[in-house]
């Protein structure tokens, strides 16, 4: 009787911890659509405050404790910052969609890179920009018009048609109106979703003609159709399953790969730092697939310790940032 109380008591949680949040969405569609830009923010922050003081926040504020014992701000405000995050994201998209506010243009968005790379992108060749799971409101500075000037492929998941958990419909909602902005702000963009050979084929086939740029998430953990390609601590995790499609492209396609860092400075400006170029494998290389993974999962790591409130994944708390050196340690002694 105790253990099917316990199980029940776990249904119930798992509930609430993702209708809350789909609720919440729902609630902010009239905020954006009425309210103004700082008021909707300040809902959004309160949202963030409720779920902070809640028993998920004291969970949130342990694992960031854990993976930043020595951080600036505390382990408490990366914690609120980190819950906030996706409510302040949706408001803002919301804003866009609905035509309450403009989409941003290259003038709004600052690029830092090399000469390589400023060559490379102003070029024609067909290229991979390799990008993790950021705060959206940076990630729309990727496909503003004039940011990447190629014709965009946007390799995403495969969303289910009909959401089978609250889970599924609160992605279905947050990712669905990211997807709508990005049509809005590069109306030629070619979705892609991938979980099917046909999608695979079809981008390496687009990459293997001039002026494509695929946009691909390489943090990316295994999904079930997936085969592992390896697995490796990656920002606070200790170990990490993960999917080496980009590299894979990249190989198939023989296309360089350059990593795309979006996120908001202090000022609320956005910012895209972008990597070196990173040559593909060889064409017979497989091997060099996981090499190409591990270049382009290291430099991403690196942008979740400089700032893990705007990096929309669970961090991890196996593994603990070392700001002095700007490098991930392991807590195993």
């Amino acid at each position: 009787m105790v253990v099917r109380r316990r199980a029940s008591s776990d249904r119930l949680r798992a509930w609430l911890r993702d209708a809350v949040p789909l609720a919440t969405f729902a609630a902010l569609k009239p905020a954006a659509r009425w309210l103004p830009l700082s008021w909707g923010f300040r809902l959004a922050d309160l949202v963030g405050w409720v779920l902070y003081l809640s028993p998920p926040g004291r969970r949130r504020r342990g694992a960031m404790q854990a993976a930043f014992p020595d951080g600036p701000r505390g382990a408490g405000e990366l914690a609120r910052r980190w819950l906030t995050g996706p409510y302040r994201d949706y408001l803002y998209l919301r804003r866009v969609v609905t035509g309450r506010d403009d989409l941003p243009t290259a003038a709004d968005v600052r690029s830092e890179m090399s000469e390589a790379t400023r060559s490379l992108l102003e070029g024609d060749q067909s290229l991979i920009v390799a990008t993790g799971h950021f705060a959206r409101q940076p990630m729309l500075g990727l496909y503003t018009e004039g940011v990447v000037p190629r014709r965009p492929i946007a390799v995403v998941a495969q969303l289910p048609e009909r959401p089978s958990s609250t889970a599924e419909a609160r992605t279905i909602e947050h990712f669905g109106q990211m997807l709508a902005v990005m049509g809005l702000a590069r109306p030629e963009i070619r979705v892609v979703p991938i979980g099917t050979l046909t999608g695979a084929r079809e981008v390496v086939q687009r990459l293997s003609e001039p002026g494509w740029a695929a946009m691909i998430s390489a943090d990316a953990t295994v999904a079930n159709w997936m085969p592992m390609a390896l697995a490796r601590p990656f920002a606070g995790w200790a170990q990490r399953p993960f999917a080496n499609g980009t590299a894979q492209f990249a190989r198939m396609a023989q296309v360089p790969v350059v990593v795309a860092i979006p996120y908001l400075d202090a000022d609320g400006a956005c910012v895209v730092e972008w990597s070196d170029p990173l040559p593909p494998p060889g064409r017979r290389d497989r091997a060099g697939e996981a090499t190409l993974t591990d270049q382009i999962l290291d430099r991403l790591e690196l942008a979740v310790g400089h700032r893990p409130a705007q990096y929309v994944i669970d961090v991890g708390e196996g593994r603990q940032w070392d700001p002095t050196n700007e490098r991930w340690l392991s807590t195993l002694s």
